[in-house]
């Protein structure tokens, strides 16, 4: 019943990474509004007030994402899944090249 946020903080190229502060500073500001943070990246992350999923299974990650408020991650695989979901997304992504992202419900 509480409301919650998936986030994923890694991706494949390390040139889409966004610094582990600046995800801090995102989950302290969500934790502040009431949020739950889920961290769904396969990798473990060390972040505080956000809690890492261990069941990486596909059908385990669409539930965390269907019933999550929104999503935020990188320009990755699980951000498509999302937007797929039709969650509202919001895209840490300046490695792409423009027109390569989808640009409907999402924030880049």
């Amino acid at each position: 019943p509480q409301k919650y946020v998936v986030i994923s903080t890694h991706s494949t190229s390390g040139l889409k990474y966004w610094q582990y502060a600046e995800w801090q500073k995102v989950i302290d500001f969500l934790h502040e509004y009431g949020y739950k943070v889920y961290e769904i990246s396969k990798e473990e992350t060390k972040f505080m007030n956000a809690e890492n999923i261990h069941d990486n299974s596909m059908g385990s990650t669409m539930n965390y994402i269907h019933h999550a408020d929104f999503f935020i991650g990188l320009s990755s695989g699980l951000s498509w899944l999302a937007w797929a979901m039709n969650k509202h997304v919001f895209m840490i992504a300046n490695f792409s090249v423009v027109g390569h992202e989808f640009t409907s419900n999402c924030y880049l």
